[in-house]
């Protein structure tokens, strides 16, 4: 055998010692790893109980949904007033230490506004003039946009249009959010519309001051898929909550049972600063400009509301004064009605005459003077002189005045 050959023979041993090296090591590491995964570390352990107590609490969580949202369609009447009691609200209350972990994002305003015209059209038969879109300034300088409102004798009415998707909702007229659940796993939150509405009328009563809280009404409107499960309103409040197909008859319903708050001429005014305010431009001095005005108009008013008070008090002056000057005594059976009418003409005009002269004498013409003229009923100021007490001083001033009361008496 040569010398190339042994070498060859050489480097073949060499690199199948290496292989079968390789192989056995392989085996060894493979056995280890096996034995590992069957005997766990004591942090592994930790690790497993952990996660099972969390999926524990996560299980408990969607129990709890399902008890709220779902229970009441496996109900009867009796069991489902008692589970309404016990629903607990206490993650929707207002404190920071209970914000929510998860915010409703695909809450919108209805995108169809015909849902809205077509209710509102029909609610001008009631007295409603509806108006959308108002620009309200507040106090931090900034412009609130207020979506829906209208005006009516029984008072302002304020809408909230939510489209919440197919949902149930619970939650209460005071606390911060409401939840809603789309399945009794799926749960998000949303503000509260109730707290938004009462916001946005605190901003309106600013423009009509005079206005009480009971002159406003508010509406929160879901869309017709979101059933409103457990809503808390408070007693006698002016807040409701209702999907869209309840609105018209709900409207109807509540403007014929509300009383009377406004007359023609308030609405008329407070309708003035409405259109006002549905335009942000130039807002503030378009707002100065209309108190200005009415300012003005207030002044006018007021002047006309003088002139009328002293002319009530002029027309009450003269009627007690012909009153003090009618006859106490009125003689039984000797006149006629004519003829007694004529004789209490005769008294309040010499009771005029008395306060435009200031004096309080009634000697210029007594009551005697006053019965014989009524008897006598001269047609001219000559047939004057025939009547007894009557002086020629009298005659010559007041005579053409008598005669023209007595000429038309019969």
């Amino acid at each position: 055998m040569g010398i190339m050959e042994i070498i060859v023979c050489i480097v073949v041993g060499v690199a199948f010692l290496a292989a079968c090296f390789l192989v056995i090591r392989g085996g060894q590491k493979s056995a280890n790893q096996e034995q590992s995964s069957d005997a766990p570390s004591n942090n592994g352990k930790l690790k497993s109980v952990f996660s099972k107590k969390k999926d524990d609490h996560s299980e408990d969580a969607r129990k709890t949904a399902e008890d709220i949202v779902f229970s009441k369609r496996e109900m009867n009447d009796d069991k489902q007033s008692d589970t309404l009691e016990q629903i607990d609200y206490s993650d929707l209350e207002s404190g920071e230490e209970n914000e929510p972990v998860a915010v409703a994002t695909s809450i919108a305003d209805f995108n169809d506004d015909s849902v809205i015209y077509d209710v509102m059209a029909q609610m001008s038969d009631y007295g409603h003039v509806y108006n959308q879109n108002l620009f309200l300034p507040t106090k931090d300088g900034d412009i609130h946009l207020l979506n829906h409102v209208s005006l009516a004798p029984t008072g302002f009415y304020l809408f909230a249009f939510l489209n919440v998707g197919k949902t149930y909702i619970i939650g209460t007229e005071d606390s911060k959010w409401w939840t809603r659940f789309r399945t009794p796993e799926s749960k998000d939150y949303m503000d509260n519309p109730v707290l938004a509405i009462d916001e946005e009328v605190k901003l309106l009563k600013t423009f009509f001051p005079k206005t009480a809280d009971t002159d406003y009404h508010s509406y929160v409107v879901l869309n017709n898929t979101c059933e409103i499960r457990d809503i808390e309103l408070r007693e006698n409040g002016n807040v409701r909550v209702l999907n869209a197909d309840a609105l018209k008859d709900t409207l109807v319903n509540d403007s014929q049972e509300h009383d009377q708050v406004f007359d023609q001429d308030a609405m008329t005014q407070m309708q003035k600063v409405i259109d006002v305010l549905k335009s942000d431009e130039n807002l503030t001095e378009r707002l100065s400009a209309l108190k200005d005005d009415m300012r003005a108009e207030q002044s006018i008013e007021e002047t006309a509301a003088q002139a009328e008070s002293e002319e009530r008090e002029v027309e009450e002056e003269i009627a007690e004064s012909e009153e003090k000057a009618l006859p106490k005594d009125v003689p039984e059976g000797k006149f006629t009605p004519s003829e007694l009418n004529l004789r209490n003409s005769l008294f309040v005009w010499r009771g005029q005459e008395m306060s435009v002269n200031a004096t309080d004498d009634i000697h210029f013409i007594d009551d005697d003077m006053i019965d014989a003229i009524v008897e006598a009923k001269p047609q001219s100021v000559d047939e004057l002189y025939d009547i007894d007490g009557l002086s020629d001083a009298v005659i010559e001033r007041y005579g053409q005045t008598i005669v023209s009361m007595t000429s038309h008496t019969p």
